[in-house]
């Protein structure tokens, strides 16, 4: 992107100015605007957005609250907090939304609580912490105000992820606990339901998986049976069990049954991505991951690389039956995504804590059944 005085690299070429400040048309994913303020400047953040990006002032103080806006690289939330002259700001005009909670929601979702630690049952498609362009729509953010307390997060989940999340409530809990996961003392276990991408492919025998992913914080990450060049991360899990299953799509009389397995997995290491690369590399991407290939379960979608979806499914094996039969629901927000952190266990302070979802234990189709997540549209 071109700078406008070569301080801000981030700054996209000027589109046009509005009352003298410096406008680069909001583009890209997220309506991303950028705007360089004029020497002398001096208005409140809303009033700056409002002016510059000709928005009503009751949405700038919304894009602000939401954690949308930033001034010089810095998050910004206060609508009413001054701007100066040479300012640069950052706004995502479209940011991405998540589902929220009721309190009695997020209260039912308690597993454990006490003065140092809070673990939850983390809902699909809510993340744990700030996302570039939304710091309230969050499991933390939204925990911090019902304990009206701060909430720090030692590890994390996949925003599509469900399941069981530790919390710190405070600095000390929050080092102990980090400290148990870099010694690798804390035991995860997942389950995930998976369908093979190609009709044959054999099942996970049970065992350890280990496997190289790809460098850089983009994702998709690939993965490979040994590093391909230098910055490819080892990674560990194993294979504790494997459940032949069928996963039903649709209605009858469109409705198809696709071969699956539920897994159940420790995790070794924590890579970003890891179990969904690793299962997707032995060809048994997660059911609803199409970002690595997985089977399709709303709408007429593609897999991975923009392949032709099949009967508005990711390709996959059909079936006339195997096992238990898996039906997914089909829920707008609570779209489902199989896999789920189903029982965490540690050692803190000379005490052994251990964490599980209730029904982790369960069969396929009653573990899955549950999985979508009953939750409400985000509000302006």
């Amino acid at each position: 992107c071109a700078s406008v005085d070569g301080t801000a690299s981030a700054l996209r070429a000027v589109t046009h100015q509005r009352h003298g400040c410096d406008v680069a048309a909001p583009s890209g994913p997220g309506g991303i605007a950028h705007v360089r303020t004029p020497l002398g400047w001096r208005c409140p953040l809303g009033t700056t957005l409002r002016l510059a990006l000709d928005l009503p002032e009751a949405q700038a103080a919304w894009l602000c609250a939401l954690g949308a806006v930033y001034v010089d690289r810095q998050r910004a939330q206060d609508p009413s907090s001054p701007v100066a002259g040479g300012a640069y700001i950052r706004a995502h005009t479209v940011p991405r939304r998540y589902p929220t909670l009721t309190a009695d929601a997020w209260r039912a979702r308690v597993l454990h609580q006490c003065s140092d630690f809070l673990a939850v049952d983390k809902p699909a498609g809510v993340p744990v912490h700030a996302t570039v362009d939304n710091a309230r729509e969050t499991c933390q953010a939204q925990l911090e105000g019902l304990l009206g307390g701060q909430v720090l997060c030692p590890h994390r989940l996949d925003v599509p992820t469900r399941g069981v999340l530790l919390l710190a409530r405070g600095p000390e809990p929050l080092r102990a606990a980090q400290a148990e996961l870099r010694a690798r003392r804390v035991r995860k276990v997942y389950r995930a339901l998976c369908a093979p991408r190609e009709p044959g492919c054999e099942a996970l025998m049970e065992g350890d998986l280990v496997h190289y992913l790809s460098p850089g914080p983009r994702s998709p990450v690939a993965a490979a049976a040994e590093p391909q060049g230098p910055g490819w991360r080892l990674c560990e899990s194993r294979v504790l069990a494997g459940r032949p299953c069928s996963v039903r799509l649709g209605l009858p009389p469109a409705e198809s049954l696709f071969r699956a397995e539920d897994f159940e997995l420790q995790l070794g290491t924590g890579r970003t991505h890891q179990l969904r690369a690793q299962l997707a590399f032995e060809g048994w991407p997660i059911v609803g991951d199409l970002e690595y290939g997985g089977l399709a379960t709303e709408g007429a979608r593609g897999g991975v690389g923009g392949e032709a979806a099949r009967d508005g499914h990711a390709p996959g094996e059909e079936v006339g039956g195997a096992g238990p039969v898996c039906t997914i629901p089909r829920a707008g927000l609570g779209a489902f995504f199989g896999l789920a952190a189903s029982s965490l266990a540690l050692q803190l302070g000379g005490r052994q804590y251990e964490f599980s979802l209730a029904g982790a234990s369960a069969g396929t189709n009653e573990f899955w059944g549950s999985a979508a997540v009953p939750s409400r549209e985000p509000e302006h």
